[in-house]
């Protein structure tokens, strides 16, 4: 009986980010967006120098 208590014991540890790991989360989100950009550029400018 007591086996199938344990198993219906769950408990849930939820930890929030801090302020810090926010504002760093956004930033490199921000990053990786500016930088996908500059690539898709780059790849576009260089597709027209080869049509040309």
């Amino acid at each position: 009986m007591n086996n199938e208590n344990e198993l219906h014991d769950v408990t849930f540890k939820i930890r929030y980010p801090s302020k810090k790991e926010k504002i760093l989360y956004a930033v490199k989100s921000i990053l990786i967006d500016e930088l996908n950009i500059l690539v898709q550029s780059i790849i576009t400018v260089r597709n027209i120098m080869l049509s040309c």
